[in-house]
Order: structure tokens, then C-alpha cells, then sequence
């Protein structure tokens, strides 16, 4: 059934309020950033994620980053997607924070796609899914490519790099598909990503350990290969991009929770 709310454009607004959703929670609750200026409030977010850590091993402070602003603070999500510790870490970080903004990796068209598969339960969609599931009355807010202020990071990321034109047409191809597979999800043309079922049902020492096998095993590819410089120049265009939008967040106020690739993390936050 086509979800009949108001939706943006492909390349439209940013975000949009979204209604309060009701859902099993994680109930580790710590008051964070109330009436708080910018060292106190920064200080009790970093107690309420420690607390979360000392009480689970899938909410591991190598796995999150914290980067406070004079008017606000970002806490960034690190996941393996739809991995199973991964998406408790989510629910975990989201529900004790009660953040005014959610923001996760992916296009800005697409989060009323995530909406809509939180308010059916819907498993599709890994940790994206369970952030908005546990988002609340919060903004959602989408901050990945494609997307009308990405294509300015781009445009500096081209003219630092100064590639061939053979490199510039891999870059424009490359972005042609990640817009054509954001239309397909969109219109639900696209099939969702399986959640990784092997450990689910394990303890959460075993998914956390799980969890930190195959960072290793990803850790051990990457080092090995030397990717493509359209690659590189799409993902640090990608990287300024959502580092951008977290900062104009963050000047807003408040706390916001931002749950990306654990391949994205190191980099967007030295951004911040």
C-alpha cells in the first residue's frame, strides 16, 4: 500500500517532524541536557552513554563519538548495518538521550520510507529503521547523498582533487546509480537489506564480539585495497556533506543522535 503522507521530493527538505510513535523501549533513561549549558550538558550525555556502556557491551565507547557545539551536541552512532548489536546500540543511544533530532544515513527522500516500516513494525531497514522507531516525537532527519546540498560538496571536493575527466565521469555515474537506487526505495521498487539473523539470538556478549570480528575483518579489506579515486572523492563529498548538516543541526540546540557507517564515523566527526 503507497503511504499516503505528505513526502518530499527527492532532492527536497531536509527533514520533517515526525509524529509520536509508540514502541518497546530500551528503558535506560539518564536526564542529559535539560536547562543545561554547554560543559554540563556535554558532561551528562557522556555519563548517560557511559552508564549504557557499563551495562552492555554493544554500547562500547569505541563504537560512538560525542561532538559538542556552543548551542548543542552531536552524538554519533557508529554501525555495522543491520547488524544485531548494532541496532540495539541504536535503540539504546536514541531512547536514553531523547534527542530533538535523529538523524540518519540516508537520503532525505527516503526517510518517509523508514516512517512508514517503523510504524508496521516493518524489520527491514536494520538500525535506520529502529532510530526512527524509537525517535519519538523527535525530528527525523536524513543527511546522506543524493540531495541539492550535496551536490556543493561535491563541486569542492572535484576542484581539491582536480581529476581527470575519466575520474569526473566515474563520479557522475557513481551518483547516477545512488540516486537511482534512492528513487527505486522510494516507490518501493528496491528490496531492503536483511538484518544479520546468525547471532540475534545470543547473548549480548557474543553479538558484541560478533560485532567486533567482522569491524576486523572490514578493517583488514580496506587496508589491503586502494580504491578507485571516484570512490574516494564520492565518499569524502559524502563525509563533508553530512559533517555540514550535523553542525547546522547542532547550532539549533539540544542534542542530536546521528547514526551512521561505522566506515563514516572517524571522519565526520573530526568534521564537527
Amino acid at each position: 500500500m503507497t503511504d499516503s503522507r505528505r513526502s518530499p521530493p527527492l532532492f527536497g527538505p531536509p527533514y520533517r517532524r515526525r509524529r509520536p510513535y509508540k514502541r518497546a523501549r530500551v528503558r535506560v533513561r539518564v536526564d542529559a541536557t535539560g536547562g543545561q549549558g554547554d560543559a554540563t550538558r556535554g558532561t551528562g550525555i557522556r555519563r548517560t552513554l557511559d552508564a549504557l556502556a557499563a551495562g552492555d557491551p554493544r554500547v562500547d565507547p569505541t563504537h560512538y563519538r560525542v561532538a559538542d557545539g556552543e548551542a548543542g551536541t552531536v552524538v554519533l552512532v557508529g554501525v555495522v548495518h543491520d547488524h544485531p548489536a548494532s541496532r540495539y546500540r541504536t535503540r539504546a543511544v536514541v531512547d536514553a538521550l531523547s534527542p530533538a533530532t535523529v538523524a540518519i544515513e540516508t537520503p532525505p527522500a527516503l526517510v518517509p520510507t523508514f516512517e512508514a516500516r517503523a510504524d508496521r513494525g516493518d524489520d527491514a531497514g536494520g538500525e535506520m529503521t529502529d532510530a526512527v522507531a524509537s525517535a519519538g516525537s523527535a525530528r527525523v532527519v536524513g543527511i546522506d547523498a543524493p540531495a541539492a546540498r550535496f551536490l556543493p560538496a561535491l563541486a569542492r571536493e572535484l576542484r581539491s582533487n582536480a581529476p581527470s575527466l575519466d575520474v569526473v565521469r566515474d563520479v557522475s555515474r557513481s551518483l547516477g546509480r545512488m540516486t537511482l537506487r534512492a528513487l527505486r526505495v522510494r516507490f518501493g521498487r528496491a528490496g531492503a537489506s536483511e538484518p544479520t539473523r546468525s547471532v540475534d539470538e545470543g547473548s549480548a556478549s557474543a553479538q558484541a564480539e560478533n560485532e567486533r570480528s567482522r569491524l576486523r575483518e572490514s578493517d583488514t579489506l580496506l587496508a589491503a585495497l586502494d580504491p578507485p579515486l571516484a570512490t574516494r572523492i564520492l565518499d569524502s563529498a559524502r563525509e563533508r556533506h553530512m559533517a555540514a548538516r550535523l553542525r547546522a543541526l547542532r547550532a539549533r540546540g539540544g542534542v542530536a543522535v546521528a547514526v551512521v557507517g561505522f566506515a563514516h564515523l572517524d571522519a565526520v566527526a573530526d568534521a564537527l
